[in-house]
């Protein structure tokens, strides 16, 4: 899952009004939200239970973050 070209896709038909910002962005979010479940997943294939329990909290922070702030955006 390649989150950047995902967001480059959206960004790009956001710019030419094909679609809207607010989706473009959760689009971005969706594929960001992808990305951080297969780290997770190959962390966990590739080092075990331990080595992905060092890497889930920092994705889980990431993705939060970041729909946090979409969240706060859609508020205002």
């Amino acid at each position: 899952a390649d989150a950047h070209a995902a967001g480059a896709s959206a960004g790009a038909l956001a710019a030419r009004a094909e679609l809207s910002v607010g989706y473009a962005a959760v689009a971005t979010l969706i594929a960001i939200s992808g990305n951080a479940v297969v780290k997770v997943i190959v962390s966990w294939v590739s080092g075990g239970g331990r080595f992905a329990l060092r890497i889930l909290p920092g994705q889980v922070l990431v993705v939060a973050a970041l729909w946090s702030g979409w969240w706060l955006w859609r508020a205002a």
